[in-house]
C-alpha cells in the first residue's frame, strides 16, 4: 500500500491520493517515509514484528544471538538458566541456587 500511493501520488499528482497502511513491512528509507508523511499512515498494533522487521533488525538479532549461544554453554539448562536470570535479573544468590535446581554447573550462575 505505501508503494502505490507513492507510486500513484507522483504519477497523478492532482488526485487526492491517501495510503493506509496496517503492519506494513519496511519498503523505504527515513528520508522517503518522511516525505510521504502526508499522504501515507501507517498504523502498527502493539509489538508487531513485520513493521519493525528491517536488515538491520536482523543483523542485530543474529549478533544478539551468537553471543548468547556462546556465552549461555552447550546444554539446554544453562541456556534456559541464562535466560531466566537476564529476564527477572536475579542477584548472583538467587542465580546459584537456580543452577542447582537446573543442575546446571555454579560457574555458569
Amino acid at each position: 500500500t505505501s508503494l502505490m500511493s507513492l507510486i500513484l501520488h507522483n504519477e497523478y499528482p492532482d488526485w487526492d491520493i491517501k495510503g493506509y497502511c496496517y503492519a506494513c513491512p519496511c519498503t523505504m528509507s527515513q528520508s522517503l517515509s518522511e516525505g510521504c508523511k502526508d499522504y501515507i499512515n501507517t498504523y502498527v498494533v502493539g509489538d508487531d514484528c513485520v513493521p519493525r522487521l528491517s536488515y538491520g533488525s536482523l543483523m542485530e538479532l543474529q549478533e544478539t544471538m551468537k553471543y548468547f549461544l556462546n556465552e549461555s554453554g552447550s546444554s539446554v539448562r544453562s541456556r534456559l538458566l541464562m535466560v531466566t536470570k537476564q529476564y527477572w535479573g536475579l542477584n548472583d544468590s538467587k542465580a546459584k541456587k537456580l543452577a542447582s535446581l537446573f543442575r546446571v554447573s555454579k560457574e555458569r550462575a
